[in-house]
């Protein structure tokens, strides 16, 4: 018998009871070890002693072979049918600085595979190095993200309760040394496959761009961030560390070497887990930076500047804070606006960065082309291998000024922050229009925002401050903000709706605008007949005048036909269907102004509907004379039908066994018929909306 005493419980087993290894976890092993060390002399050395007979067990089965189990993507967790297979590998990961949670990352030498374990201190009970075995009875092969896991039924996490059972370390062992491989290795997808969630190295890597100095993870927000590393020849990996990381909040180091992983991937995404920064040695110089010792000011680079294209001094870098939101959208990709003291400069970069705004950022400029574009100074094609971040900082101290002095002093403040206080705003509606700031200086500039994010959102108008980069097209001086917040003015929004024609959307839309202008609602005589059932119950035609067009509504709607209707349109989306024209709308916000005559049609020929079909599309016309072709029925299935002058043909849709028609014979020729000019992919056609349509 073998009697083992713990934490002041006392066990037995018998010397070969397999049920030894059921008890005894990592921790226990430790507390022996520690035990036996102290009665040795601290002062000799010595081996650790091995932990050996903990298990009986052997391995039978690679992780190769599990995965050969299972299917990826199918969706539904494989069980391990052989009831007496175990699996024998070392332990490459684990929850040692929280980057990983709950998991255990295996590998032998056939793979790595990921263990799902509903337990926390992995790494005391099973550290990196540790030889383990898994009995596999009960459970299941899975996978998510295109990574194999072993998991309980259906992907879900080892029972804690089951863990001392499960998993079982038999001996230490030396960690397993990473292979070496080169980012470009990891395009072949056999690759990948073989040496997912295994340990591997990479040199001479570093983080690319603004990813370099800044923190690996959000702990403010508790968000995981994906960084991204290259090699010197622009080859890119993603690693992604989670914000529960106890290096989560520090930043990426900002040179370049060594970095060791667990190989991963998520869908497409071929990636490296950290497990901790001990996985970093990142301490020789980026590849590909330009050297700059000799850091001087924007103002002192700008004075470099001859008028034509010019060469900037050798051994040069300036530092600066980035004014500009590249999430706004209102620089180009490749562009940013940075500051320091009271200068500023546009810095294009060789390809689309990402430097966020308030980005502290030093740039190695030895040699790069300083020169005007449209006006505006600007470093021009440098590569993002001459930025580090140094993390993100507060943005300088808008300078206060007049519209007048804005002017005045264009040239030395341009791509600095300014603020107009008190200013007045007007203009709009949206961004996107021509909106102007005035102050008591009687002068007048104009806030460009066309390409922003926010084009289509309304303007606040009235009088406050604006705060704005100042910036220049050709002659012109303008102002560029980050976001709508950079406007703040007492009279906010007007209130005051405008109406809007058919007729204006249209030629709104036909100018490329696709959102109705802020504080606009349209008011006009409902067309369509929702009642005969041959439109969608969502598509609802209202006219104004001699135009019209389609109001697609959040949900079915009941007006009877030739109902007045009012609508608040500001904001919403104009686009088209099929190539109809149609704005959206909202049902809840109708308002019924009740019955009113309807509109007058216009007498026109088919061969007039033609070649006027864009501009009458969503109107009423009169058409006589006509007659159907080649039927004596409206159609009982989705069908469209001809109708002739006998000069042209114009073919008319009937929602066959909806519209209350169908089946009905049709009328015998020549008719007149009043119908709704629409379209479908190019051709125009007729809506009829009911049998009182024909006369």
């Amino acid at each position: 018998m073998t009697v083992i005493i713990l934490a002041n419980k006392v066990a037995v087993f018998s010397a070969n009871s397999s049920s030894i290894m059921k008890f005894l976890s990592f921790k226990s092993l430790l507390f022996l070890t520690l035990l036996f060390s102290f009665q040795a002399c601290v002062f000799e050395d010595f081996d650790e002693p091995p932990v050996r007979n903990l298990s009986d067990l052997e391995g039978n089965t690679t992780i190769a072979d599990l995965k050969d189990l299972h299917v990826l993507g199918s969706g539904t967790a494989t069980p391990i049918a052989d009831e007496d297979a175990v699996l024998e590998a070392t332990v490459v990961g684990n929850d040692i600085s929280g980057a990983i949670f709950k998991e255990l990352i295996l590998q032998d030498g056939t793979g790595g595979i990921i263990v799902r374990l509903d337990e926390v201190g992995l790494n005391a009970l099973f550290p990196v190095g540790a030889k383990i075995v898994m009995p596999l009875a009960g459970l299941f092969v899975n996978d998510f993200g295109d990574k194999y896991q072993i998991t309980s039924a259906e992907g879900e996490r080892i029972p804690a309760a089951l863990v001392p059972s499960t998993v079982f370390v038999t001996e230490s062992a030396e960690p397993i040394e990473p292979r070496l491989f080169t980012i470009q290795d990891f395009a072949n997808d056999d690759t990948l496959e073989r040496y997912l969630s295994t340990l591997v190295m990479f040199d001479s890597l570093q983080f690319q761009g603004n990813d370099a100095g800044a923190p690996f993870a959000d702990v403010i927000n508790g968000e995981s961030l994906n960084r991204t590393l290259e090699n010197c020849d622009g080859f890119t990996l993603v690693t992604r560390t989670s914000s529960f990381a106890d290096f989560a909040g520090l930043n990426t180091p900002t040179g370049r070497g060594r970095v060791v992983g667990l190989l991963d991937v998520f869908i497409d995404t071929r990636q490296i887990r950290l497990r901790s920064l001990d996985d970093l040695d990142m301490e020789g110089e980026r590849c590909g930076a330009v050297t700059g010792n000799n850091l001087i000011s924007i103002e002192d680079l700008r004075a470099q500047y001859t008028g034509d294209v010019t060469s900037i001094s050798d051994d040069t870098r300036i530092r600066g804070v980035v004014i500009s939101d590249f999430e706004a959208g209102n620089q180009q990709g490749q562009n940013l606006v940075l500051q320091d003291g009271g200068s500023g400069i546009v810095i294009r970069f060789d390809s689309e960065h990402s430097f966020p705004l308030g980005t502290d950022l030093e740039l190695a400029v030895s040699g790069q082309e300083l020169s005007e574009f449209r006006g505006i100074l600007q470093v021009n094609n440098l590569s993002q291998a001459n930025a580090t971040s140094n993390g993100i900082i507060p943005l300088p101290s808008a300078r206060q000024a007049t519209v007048a002095e804005i002017l005045d002093n264009a040239e030395s403040w341009e791509s600095t922050l300014v603020e107009i206080d008190p200013a007045t705003v007007s203009g709009g509606p949206t961004f996107g229009d021509n909106v102007n700031v005035t102050d008591d200086s009687g002068e007048s500039i104009q806030i460009f925002s066309l390409f922003s994010v926010f084009a289509e959102e309304s303007v606040p108008t009235g009088e406050g401050s604006v705060t704005a980069i100042l910036s220049q097209f050709e002659d012109d001086y303008q102002l560029q903000i980050n976001d709508p917040s950079d406007i703040d003015v007492e009279g906010g929004m007007t209130g005051e709706e405008e109406e809007i024609t058919a007729g204006e959307l249209r030629d709104l839309f036909a100018s490329g605008t696709t959102f109705v202008p802020a504080d606009r609602f349209i008011e006009g005589i409902v067309i369509s007949d929702v009642a005969a059932t041959n439109i969608n119950n969502r598509n609802l035609i209202v006219q104004t005048g001699e135009s019209g067009i389609v109001i697609r509504l959040d949900e079915a709607y009941s007006f009877p036909q030739n109902t007045r209707i009012k609508l608040s349109i500001g904001g919403n989306e104009i686009s088209e269907f099929s190539s109809v024209l149609q704005v959206a709308g909202t049902l809840s916000e109708i308002e019924d102004l009740g019955i009113d005559d309807a509109p007058e049609a216009r007498d026109v020929t088919i061969a007039e509907v033609i070649a006027n079909g864009e501009e009458w599309e969503s109107t009423l016309v009169r058409i006589e004379g006509l007659s159907f072709v080649d039927v004596t029925t409206f159609p009982v299935d989705f069908e469209t039908i001809n109708m002739t002058d006998g000069d042209d043909i114009l073919p008319a849709f009937i929602r066959g066994g909806q519209a209350s028609f169908s089946g009905f014979p049709v009328p015998n020729g020549p008719f007149t018929a009043t119908v709704v000019v629409t379209e479908f992919e190019g051709a125009f056609q007729a809506y009829v909306r009911n049998l009182d349509d024909f006369e």
